[in-house]
């Protein structure tokens, strides 16, 4: 199965266009997308090496550091480096893990994109528990 027709793909692109809505939507500033491309960045980045480190026979990145930079943003990175590099994509867990990862990203950027979730609401919150 060729690279270019994994469903990794158009998720990933999906996920992009919810934050390219929500910046044109006024739903949310710049430094959203920011964090969600350097976080990607460093997603892809870190899953080669560990591709790379898995064919070297080297110590290895843990699937808990890989699924935790995805779920801190870099879920789009992460996605396009297991299509990419073909890594991490047989274990039926990780893959459920990835897909879950992706389910809530997605929700919560719709949310916000939507309007459904408002950063301002979300602003009180984090003052009131802080």
């Amino acid at each position: 199965k060729a690279a270019t027709l994994d469903w990794r793909f158009p998720i990933a692109i999906g996920l992009g266009a919810l934050l390219a809505v929500g910046l044109f939507l006024g739903r949310f500033s710049w430094e959203l997308p920011t964090i969600y491309a350097v976080m990607s960045l460093v997603s892809l980045i870190n899953y080669r090496l560990d591709k790379h480190f898995a064919e070297t026979g080297q110590w290895r990145t843990s699937e808990a550091m890989l699924l935790t930079i995805d779920l801190c943003c870099g879920i789009i990175g992460g996605l396009l480096a297991q299509a990419l590099f073909r890594h991490k994509t047989r274990k039926e867990s990780y893959v459920a893990t990835t897909l879950v990862l992706f389910l809530v990203h997605a929700l919560w950027l719709g949310g916000l994109a939507f309007g459904f979730i408002r950063v301002d609401q979300l602003a009180q919150l984090a003052a009131g528990i802080f």
